[in-house]
């Protein structure tokens, strides 16, 4: 993974934990999709391919619709960009970064996708324990094309 070495290690472990409970679904842990959901800001948003999930509940759910044709997933990121466009940046848990990554996906139906190009936008916020969390996740995906 390459990245720029000012992102503070709280932003780094945050993003690995997302990217680690993105590949886990329920039949691996029952609690995956609440997991998941927790990195999130109550009221923040999750934009994919499948639509824009706005509170835990709906992005939970998002989580289930993802896992309902792919038995396994495994993310790889492989570059993290700092955007400069939000308040003081990442060592005060406010800003963004721009990742770029590849996923494997083996379905239920037996069949293996490799490769698969992705890149996400992740703006970050504290909840109102001071915690660090997502504020606002866009992914965009590009199924791989045999």
């Amino acid at each position: 993974m390459v990245y720029p070495t000012s992102i503070p290690s709280d932003v780094l472990d945050l993003i690995n934990k997302f990217y680690l409970a993105s590949d886990v679904s329920e039949a691996m842990d029952p609690d995956a999709y609440t997991k998941f959901a927790s990195l999130f800001i109550e009221g923040s948003s999750c934009t994919t391919p499948q639509g824009v999930f706005t509170n835990s509940e709906e992005i939970a759910g998002f989580r289930r619709m993802a896992f309902e044709k792919v038995e396994k997933r495994k993310h790889t990121v492989r570059e993290i960009f700092v955007g400069e466009e939000r308040g003081a940046g990442l060592a005060n848990g406010e800003g963004s970064v721009f990742i770029r990554g590849r996923v494997d996906f083996w379905m239920k139906d037996g069949t293996y996708s490799e490769n698969n190009a992705w890149s996400g936008r992740i703006v970050f916020g504290k909840n109102d324990k001071g915690e660090l969390k997502f504020a606002e996740y866009q992914v965009y995906m590009t199924p791989n094309q045999h």
